[in-house]
Parts: C-alpha cells; structure tokens; sequence
C-alpha cells in the first residue's frame, strides 16, 4: 500500500535517544542499487526538522547533502549533531547509517529572516515563462523503462524526452 510521502520519509525518534531516529527503506523506491536520493534527503531533512522545532524552530534555508553510498532495502538509522545553537542561526548535522557505513550525510543550516536591506537589497527574481503544468501531456516514463521509484510520479515533459536528443 502506498503511503504519502511525508509519512514515507519521516523517521521515528529513538525512544531511548533524542538524536538518534530510525527508518526503514522501502524496495519500491529503490533506483538501482539504492534508494532514490531525493527520498534519503528527505529522511535527513526531516530529522534535521524534528530535532530544530525542540531549539527554536527557526526556518531551514540552507542543506549541503552528501549520498556517500547507496542505501539499500532495510532498516537504518539517522543520527543528528548539534554543530552550533545560536540566536539567530543553528547548524545541525544528519548522518545516515546502515551496516556500520554512513550512506549519506547532510548539514542544515537553520536561521532567522534577517530583512530586506540588512546585509544588501534583495533581488527578486522573475519566473520564465512556461506551460502550466495540468496542461502538459503525461509521460509515458515508467518502470521498466525507468528506475522503480518512478512508479510514485507523474512524469509531464516541458521539452524534450530524457535522452531524446533534444
């Protein structure tokens, strides 16, 4: 039975251990060897989260994500270190681990909206233009042609086919 996603990639807190959470990777997620990467770092990410609403809860704005190997069907661990705990910023650093290995490692950084004009003027960027996205054909691009975790999307083509040529 699927789940949805943000079930799927949150990890449960040790009972025992406030900065250790545990997860399970699914095999219908996997792509290749391991599992798809935007799964594992968003596993690291929430962990990072659960343990940032207990020191303040300031908002994420930066990840650096490291998938050091592949993570594979099974249960695993994610452990999370507090690097720095400030008033206005907080460093947190996620390491998944299975088999003794890390898989992938991560650092968050956490921090307060610091306003328009503090440190220089914003630039606000404007949005290409595009075709929305319910009015673009679905993508034929699904297992076996594609890695199994593509099974949980809908593929719709702005351009050309991956490896179309185009």
């Amino acid at each position: 039975m699927d789940q949805p996603f943000d079930t799927l990639c949150t990890p449960v807190r040790d009972e025992h251990d406030a900065d250790l959470y545990h997860w399970e990777a699914p095999d219908d997620w996997q792509q290749g060897r391991g599992a798809f990467g935007g799964l594992v770092v968003a596993v690291l990410i929430e962990a990072l989260e659960a343990t940032n609403a207990e020191l303040g809860a300031l908002p994420l704005r930066t990840v650096t994500a490291t998938l050091c190997g592949p993570v594979e069907v099974g249960a695993l661990t994610v452990r999370v270190e507090r690097l720095r705990v400030g008033s206005g910023t907080t460093t947190l650093m996620a390491s998944l681990h299975q088999d003794g290995t890390v898989r992938a490692h991560m650092v968050g950084l956490f921090g307060r909206d610091r306003g328009v004009g503090e440190v220089g003027e914003r630039r606000e960027l404007k949005m290409p233009e595009h075709t929305p996205w319910r009015e673009m054909e679905l993508s034929p691009v699904q297992p076996p042609m594609a890695p199994t975790f593509t099974q949980h999307f809908e593929f719709r083509l702005n351009e050309h086919f991956p490896y179309g040529g185009g």
